[in-house]
């Protein structure tokens, strides 16, 4: 898995692609290495148009560890890259309720619906569920502004 995340850093995507896929058929029995493997797998994947693998490998992370949020920001992104844009604007939606401090999947949702605006007139609870989330990361915000 290390061999990958370097590949990573190095955006040598298929490299990380191979050390992430030898890693997963090992089976990690720690769930936060299982976890990393298949998310940053699909993450991987996804950097080279392989969406349909990539969903696969997102949807193991989660299985994973559901509570974790990059595994479901990944998904929206695999989703996207398949023009399936209500499901990847859910999959934001999701991460950003399991990872508050990070605004990453805020921002992606917010794009989505601002390139895709019938998602909203289709869709009235996503508008509902973004107000929400700003409200909640602006809440988060203060509240860490506050603790330093």
């Amino acid at each position: 898995m290390a061999m990958g995340q370097l590949d990573e850093l190095e955006c040598n995507w298929q490299a990380a692609i191979a050390h992430y896929r030898s890693a997963t058929l090992e089976s990690p029995i720690d769930q936060e290495i299982r976890y990393f493997c298949n998310n940053n797998l699909g993450f991987s994947l996804i950097q080279t148009g392989k969406f349909a693998e990539a969903i696969m490998f997102c949807e193991k992370a989660i299985e994973t560890n559901t509570d974790k949020y990059n595994a479901h920001k990944n998904l929206g992104l695999a989703y996207e890259g398949q023009r399936r844009f209500s499901q990847a604007a859910r999959c934001y939606i999701t991460a950003t309720w399991r990872g508050p401090g990070d605004q990453r999947a805020l921002n992606l949702l917010c794009q989505v619906l601002k390139n895709h605006p019938e998602l909203v007139r289709e869709h009235a609870d996503l508008q509902v569920e973004l107000d929400h989330l700003k409200d909640m990361f602006l809440t988060w915000q203060q509240i860490e502004t506050l603790k330093n």
